[in-house]
């Protein structure tokens, strides 16, 4: 017998797929561009940031969500501290990647993700999440014996899980998503934005 997936699901599903698509590609490209263009993790992160702010802008304008600057004007601080997270995120990841490489920054990024939102949300912990964080613990140990000088990256890659857990915890109930993480990323952008200018924001 075959049970199709209700709507709602398998929207849920192409979501997931989408952002992993995102995620996976993110990393090769913000390394290619630091070893190619000579943009640093500081620059690459605040054009990751405005690029998604400028996608985001153009899905709110389809989906009709006028309101933007009220929706901000609602809860300004949960914003501010959504976009530092975010900033906070992809600033962390992009400066992992030189040290530990793609892989690994992604994995432990994500992966300490949702032991961060757990511990934030005081949730239960669970046998799942205690294995991904032994799986965590050994692939950290495996790179540490390669001789790989790793700590910094690793630092790196966990203070990007912890401002993904961050933004995670301020806006998983929000009703208007989209309009949210526009809102997000245009801050992120405008936070990590005085840094950005001390750089060279344009291929060298």
């Amino acid at each position: 017998m075959h049970h199709r997936l209700a709507p709602s699901s398998a929207r849920g599903l192409l979501y997931v797929a989408l952002a992993g698509i995102a995620w996976g590609t993110g990393g090769p490209t913000g390394a290619l561009l630091a070893q190619h263009s000579g943009l640093n993790s500081t620059a690459i992160s605040f054009w990751r940031l405005l690029t998604g702010a400028i996608w985001l802008a153009a899905a709110c304008r389809l989906l009709g969500r006028t309101r933007i600057t009220h929706h901000f004007a609602t809860a300004p601080l949960r914003y501010l501290l959504s976009g530092l997270g975010l900033a906070v995120c992809q600033l962390g990841y992009f400066a992992a990647i030189p040290r530990v490489g793609i892989a690994v920054a992604t994995v432990v990024s994500l992966g300490v993700g949702p032991l961060f939102i757990a511990l934030g949300a005081r949730e239960r912990i669970t046998t799942a999440l205690l294995l991904a964080i032994l799986g965590l613990t050994l692939l950290v140990i495996g790179n540490e014996a390669s001789g790989t000088p790793s700590t910094s990256g690793i630092a790196l890659s966990l203070i990007s899980g912890a401002g993904y857990a961050l933004t995670t915890l301020l806006n998983r109930n929000q009703q208007d998503p989209t309009t949210s993480a526009l809102l997000g990323f245009t801050t992120a952008a405008l936070i990590l934005l005085p840094l950005a200018t001390t750089t060279p924001l344009t291929p060298t």
